[in-house]
């Protein structure tokens, strides 16, 4: 089974100077947020947040690159990666997660499995993660 590679064209981007406030987002696009973004994610892509980037909100996603700011919670059904200059804070449930060294980690991760993904996804709800 061949797998579409995303187009450049298939990220949903928010930019730097940017502010937005919603309730919810659902995309199945990778998403990239450099500016700041107050609401909650779902998506079956990727989700990075940039070197200035900030989410505030929960997140429900493929992976997570946290290079940025993330306060929040996440479920995650891949990789939660939080780089060297990026900074958690909050509840991760993810099926593996990578923090490297410098990187702030303030709250509790949870290492799930696929089928708990699933499981969880399929009840989502942000506020009670």
């Amino acid at each position: 089974m061949s797998q579409e590679k995303t187009q450049v064209n298939d990220v949903c981007r928010i930019s730097k100077g940017t502010v937005v406030k919603v309730n919810s987002w659902v995309s199945d696009a990778d998403i990239r947020i450099d500016g700041q973004f107050y609401g909650n994610i779902n998506t079956s892509g990727r989700v990075v947040i940039g070197e200035k980037g900030l989410i505030v909100g929960d997140v429900q996603c493929s992976s997570l690159d946290i290079w940025g700011t993330f306060k929040g919670n996440v479920l995650c059904n891949g990789v939660t990666t939080i780089r060297g200059i990026g900074s958690f804070s909050g509840v991760t449930n993810t099926v593996r997660i990578c923090i490297e060294v410098g990187a702030l980690f303030e709250g509790t991760c949870k290492v799930i499995t696929e089928e708990e993904f699933a499981k969880s996804a399929s009840k989502w709800n942000p506020s009670q993660l």
